[in-house]
Formats: structure tokens, sequence, C-alpha cells
């Protein structure tokens, strides 16, 4: 049976060049299921974040302002990608919710996540990538969701210890629900 899998690749990895192979790798593990890629922004969210500490800038603004920066980071890793299919529209998100077709969909965040939508996350630097994989791990109804990190998650055993640690966001407990987790290192 296929497995609907969301998985992160968290932005902190972008920085690494040995990364498109492992992710590859990672990828074709899973090729009797149907795989759901997002990406983090990393290095360049940071930017945005370094900025707002500067000028104290409206957080729901901002919020929305790094949704679609984090368009270049999917560009990015559909260079890494290029057979995952793009699910980079509103339109092509919305038929894809309901596809359970095997394969890798590289979803853009301001494709599936957007103000209208009146999706329920905090609008400011609670929520990250994180908290919007989840948010679209429900949407889908996804079986797992599986975040990539740069750091070592083996010593991780539960969701809450990873908020306390800090390797996901603090809105993040709120937006899994029943959801299962898994932090993986890429």
């Amino acid at each position: 049976m296929t497995s609907r899998l969301v998985i992160k690749v968290g932005g902190s990895l972008l920085s690494d060049p040995t990364t498109p192979d492992r992710l590859r790798e990672f990828v074709d593990s899973y090729h009797d299921d149907q795989i759901n890629l997002i990406v983090g922004g990393g290095e360049l969210i940071d930017a945005i974040r370094r900025l707002d500490s500067v000028h104290r800038l409206d957080p729901r603004w901002v919020h929305w302002q790094c949704i679609e920066a984090l368009r270049f980071t999917y560009e990015l890793v559909k260079l890494w990608l290029p057979a995952a299919t793009a699910i980079d529209t509103q339109a092509r998100w919305k038929s894809h919710i309901e596809d359970l077709t095997q394969g890798v969909f590289l979803c853009a965040i301001d494709a599936c996540y957007c103000d209208e939508d009146g999706d329920a996350l905090p609008c400011d630097w609670t929520t990250t990538s994180d908290s919007i994989a989840a948010l679209l791990a429900k949407k889908l109804s996804a079986d797992e969701v599986i975040l990539l990190k740069s750091c070592d998650v083996n010593h991780v055993t539960t969701v809450p210890q990873a908020a306390s640690q800090g390797l996901v966001d603090a809105a993040f407990l709120g937006a899994i629900g029943s959801l299962r987790v898994r932090l993986a290192r890429l």
C-alpha cells in the first residue's frame, strides 16, 4: 500500500554541497510511496530575520514576505530533482490533494499555503516551514511528516523534546495534531 509522506528539507541543508546527492538518495528510498517535498529557507530567511530585528517590521507582512521568498529555495531544489512533479500553482495543489499517485512531488509553499485559505498558523516568527509542513500533511491526510535536519537528531525521541531543544518552531506542537512525525538527519 502506498504511503503518503510530507518531507520537509531543512533550509540549513541548502548550503551543504553534498545535499543534492544525499537528498536524491533519501527520496529514492521511498520509491513505493507518494513523497511531497517542501523546502525551508535557511540563510535566505535568516537574512530577513536580521532585517526585521533592525527595523521592527509588521510580523504578518514579514511572514508572508518569507513565504514568497521560499519560492527561491523551491526552485533550487527543483534543479536538484528535475524528475519531481512540480506543484507550483494553487490550481495544481488543489488537484494534487486528491491525487494518490506514487512519485515525488515538489510543492512550492506559496502554492499550498496562502492567506486566502484561512490557514490557521501564527503569522509571525513562531511559524516556520516545519509547522507549514505539518499543515500541508493535514491537508493531504499524509501518513507521516519527516523533517530533514542538518544536525544530529538521533537523541530526540519526542516532538516536545524537539521543541524544547529548538529543533522545531514554537508553533509546531499546535500544528501537528495527531500526525506521525519523524526527525531525520540528512
